[in-house]
């Protein structure tokens, strides 16, 4: 067996590490974070949730973000899935009722853990299962011939006023596409489409018109594989991908809410 590929200098960025807010044994809710995101992004959402239902709230890091790009070159499709199942059992075993929430990639996990385990609730936030990147569609061939790819979005590193774990983050995760990772991400896409037509609980969608990651089909698509599971629908016309963390979040926190209590 061959050593996984990750330095002894590694160190976990304040932004990225795992998250608990401890609660009610009655009910936890697991909140996945997006691909190359951070804890940090559900942050505001989970304590929203903590205050109004006294939730026990887990935000677990996947493996190979919140560190470096190395550590994130080194990690898989498996590895991202294997720690969200992981991170569903070991709220299990802690709560009467587990609810999720995912927000893109992470929304991706969330389909798969409701198809197999079938939780309490399901709230997905711009779940991937469609992009606007030819690169995920590309990059299972691509990989081969380029390893990473300038990223061409907004560069915040010129922003004013950043820690410098937000720039750490950056400089880490959002200078350039490894198309590596990119491939395996559409592994996950490919598998959370053969799977979401498992999902039986009540489902909430959350999404944006102007989501510059996940296009507008995405929204027909899960309405067409979940039907009646879908109970709530929330569409946003001026929101950017990470929803939950932009200037609808309070708006956004306050729904979610609405549909995790009812229960």
């Amino acid at each position: 067996m061959k050593d996984i590929k990750i330095s002894s200098q590694t160190k976990i960025n304040p932004l990225g590490k795992t998250i608990c807010l401890p609660g009610s044994a009655k009910t936890g809710v697991l909140i996945l974070h997006g691909y190359t995101g951070k804890t940090t992004n559900m942050l505001y959402l989970g304590k929203r949730i903590q205050r109004a239902i006294g939730s026990t709230i887990y935000i677990p890091r996947l493996p190979g973000h919140g560190t470096n790009t190395e550590d994130f070159c080194s990690s898989t499709a498996h590895d991202w899935l294997r720690k969200a199942y992981d991170a569903y059992l070991k709220l299990a075993a802690e709560v009467e009722e587990v609810q999720i929430i995912g927000l893109s990639m992470g929304g991706l996990l969330s389909i798969l853990i409701s198809a197999k385990f079938n939780p309490q609730k399901l709230v997905l936030i711009a779940p991937a299962l469609f992009t606007h990147s030819k690169a995920v569609e590309w990059a299972k061939l691509l990989k081969y011939f380029i390893a990473k790819k300038k990223f061409n979005g907004k560069d915040s590193r010129r922003e004013n006023n950043l820690s410098e774990a937000e720039v750490a983050y950056e400089e880490n995760y959002h200078s350039y596409h490894y198309l590596a990772q990119v491939a395996e991400l559409s592994k996950l896409i490919k598998l959370a489409r053969n799977n979401i037509h498992k999902i039986t609980i009540a489902t909430m969608l959350v999404a944006s018109i102007t989501d510059e990651e996940v296009p507008e089909k995405m929204i027909n698509y899960v309405e067409n594989k979940l039907g009646n599971h879908l109970e709530k629908k929330l569409v946003y016309a001026d929101s950017p991908h990470v929803i939950n963390n932009g200037p609808h979040r309070k708006d956004c926190a306050l729904n979610i809410i609405e549909f995790l209590k009812n229960f």
